[in-house]
């Protein structure tokens, strides 16, 4: 059940209402669909109260066992299927951010690196962003997502954002990276320098050879 305590969680809670109300988004299989409001519509657009009951779910990607699923293709052809399936119906009902701008509504873990320059958040890194999801599912931690208490310290103390670039350099060191400006620029700039000097914290291995450890 999603819900609001102040006005900004109000405005986000209308634009998921409106969202799931899009005919793509409501009679699509593959995202969760809107049961029911609470209170009254107008209210909740004038954020006023309100919540949404959403489709109960068995189970999420985070409660199953990445062991039990990681080499079963089935489940894997079926989540991208899924997921894909998905990102095209926002692309087509116009919810994915193409204008150009910088947009940052994805999570340091699965931010895509066009998004780390400054640049738009737009269909392609939305499918970057769900591979992401898979590889922080399979192997927690290895872009960012659900790091150890100590190292969310570090991050906290180095500035978070440079933090999880310095992360992606390592797994990705051909990514030169080209921001858009000066203020992209000095956040790659000190991932860059983290990813080279923070060694003894900062203990990541190209994707290759994490993916072959798994």
């Amino acid at each position: 059940m999603a819900t609001t305590s102040n006005e900004h969680a109000s405005d986000d809670l209308w634009r998921e209402y409106d969202v799931y109300k899009r005919r793509g988004v409501a009679s699509s299989p593959y995202i969760r669909s809107l049961v029911d409001v609470v209170g009254d519509v107008e209210e909740l657009q004038r954020g006023k109260g309100g919540c949404l009951v959403l489709e109960w779910l068995e189970s999420t990607l985070g409660e199953l066992s990445p062991d039990d699923f990681r080499n079963n293709t089935t489940f894997l052809k079926a989540f991208f299927r899924a997921g894909l399936s998905a990102i095209e119906t926002f692309q087509d009902e116009g919810l994915v951010n193409t204008d150009g701008k910088p947009y940052r509504a994805q999570s340091l873990a699965v931010r895509a690196p066009e998004v780390h320059e400054g640049r738009a958040c737009s269909h392609p890194a939305q499918v970057w962003s769900l591979a992401a999801t898979l590889i922080e599912w399979m192997k927690p931690g290895l872009l960012g997502h659900g790091l150890s208490e100590i190292e969310r310290d570090k991050a906290y103390r180095i500035v978070p954002v440079s933090w999880g670039i310095a992360r992606f350099m390592r797994l990705f060191p051909d990514w030169v990276g080209r921001p858009r400006d000066y203020v992209y620029e000095a956040e790659l700039n000190l991932g860059r320098a983290l990813a080279t000097n923070a060694e003894p914290m900062l203990e990541v291995s190209p994707l290759e050879v994490e993916m072959q450890e798994m």
